[in-house]
C-alpha cells in the first residue's frame, strides 16, 4: 500500500477489499493490485487519519479517523475521534 492503511475489509460487493489509507477509501483489487480511490477522506488528512475500523453486516465498512499524533504542534490540540461509514 502506498501509505498508513487504518483498516481494510473483505466486502461482498467489491471485487477484493476495500481498504481506509489516509487520503480515502479506496478499492484494492488482488488480482491486478490496482487500487482505485472511491472516496476522499472527509477531513484534512495533512493531520487526520483513518484507524481502525470493522465490517458490519449489509456490506458496510465503519472506520475511525483520529488526529495522527505525530502532527500535533499546538498545546491547545486535543485528540478527537470521528466515525465514519462506508456503503457500497
Amino acid at each position: 500500500m502506498p501509505g498508513h492503511t487504518g483498516a481494510f475489509s473483505l466486502l461482498p460487493s467489491v471485487d477484493g477489499a476495500v481498504v481506509a489509507l489516509r487520503h480515502g477509501i479506496h478499492q484494492f483489487v488482488f488480482e491486478s493490485r490496482a487500487l482505485t480511490l472511491l472516496l476522499r477522506a472527509p477531513f484534512d488528512s495533512t493531520r487526520c487519519r483513518f484507524n481502525g475500523g470493522a465490517h458490519y453486516a449489509k456490506g458496510r465498512l465503519g472506520v475511525g479517523a483520529m488526529f495522527d499524533l505525530a502532527y500535533l504542534t499546538l498545546p491547545a490540540e486535543k485528540t478527537s475521534r470521528h466515525q465514519y461509514t462506508f456503503a457500497r
